[in-house]
């Protein structure tokens, strides 16, 4: 454990220094770092909020370029890691968010909106409300 817990240092420390060398304008090189740091701070255990805070820069920077499936692409990668460690509502919000992005993609979308779906269908539906029809 406490090997891996220096490669992760090492991986967040180079990743860190690859950033520091990219310049702002770089966006697209600088949202992959983002969501590689944010995968990273995934694996450290009590990272939660420094994780997310590096994927929603991420996704940030990859819409900022036009990259609208990167962005989908992080958005259901962190969803499924949010799941994965029973964070179920932030999942949820994240894999609603992917499925809309790929949705607005069209055809082109279509295969990931489909896996995304299927994940989304692993929450129970929330029960429907006084007056609501079901």
């Amino acid at each position: 454990a406490e090997v891996q817990v220096k490669h992760l240092n090492d991986a967040l420390e180079a990743s860190f220094e690859a950033l520091d060398l990219l310049a702002e304008s770089e966006a697209a090189e600088r949202g992959g770092l983002h969501e590689m740091i944010g995968y990273l701070y995934l694996q450290s255990q009590g990272m939660l909020e420094q994780a997310i805070e590096q994927y929603d820069e991420a996704i940030r920077l990859k819409r900022l370029v036009g990259d609208g499936r990167g962005a989908s692409r992080a958005q259901f990668h962190l969803a499924v890691a949010l799941f994965l460690i029973s964070q179920f509502e932030k999942s949820r919000r994240y894999g609603e968010a992917a499925l809309a992005g790929f949705e607005a993609l069209g055809l082109e979308g279509l295969a990931e909106a489909v896996k995304v779906r299927r994940f989304l269908e692993k929450f129970p539906q929330p029960a429907p409300q006084a007056g609501e029809e079901s």
